[in-house]
């Protein structure tokens, strides 16, 4: 086959793990979040909001029981103050936009992956670095 042909094979397939790994991003959101990590997370952010230390609970539990304690670093609970700041006060529509943020940064992640060894014309490496990523 001609380089071309393979560019345009190569380019049809990078679209549908993109659209693959949408719809597998979309699946996962189904599932309930309040009370898991994430849901703490983002009361972390509202604590922040109030002026309390998101790691001052730590030093204050006794670290043997899991008491869902802040463990990400600083700059996700700043994001996630700046957020709630910005308006999204409920937890639903906080972890709406913050899904698709982590969506659009997971295909662009994916869109360097797949570019990189696909413009050394590595094909194969180009679509088993992205669909791995999603």
């Amino acid at each position: 086959m001609q380089e071309r042909s393979w560019r345009t094979i190569t380019l049809v397939c990078f679209v549908i793990i993109l659209i693959g790994g949408t719809l597998a991003n979309a699946r996962m959101w189904q599932a309930k979040t309040r009370g898991e990590d994430v849901y703490w997370s983002w009361l972390e952010g509202k604590r922040l909001l109030k002026g309390v230390n998101p790691y001052e609970r730590t030093l204050t539990g006794n670290l043997r029981d899991n008491d869902k304690y802040a463990t990400y670093f600083p700059m996700f609970y700043y994001g996630t103050a700046l957020s709630i700041f910005a308006g999204l006060n409920e937890y639903e529509e906080w972890l709406k936009s913050w899904r698709a943020l982590s969506l659009l940064a997971n295909l662009g992640i994916a869109a360097i992956l797949f570019y990189l060894p696909f413009r050394r014309k590595i094909w194969a490496l180009a679509l088993f670095a992205a669909g791995f990523w999603l």
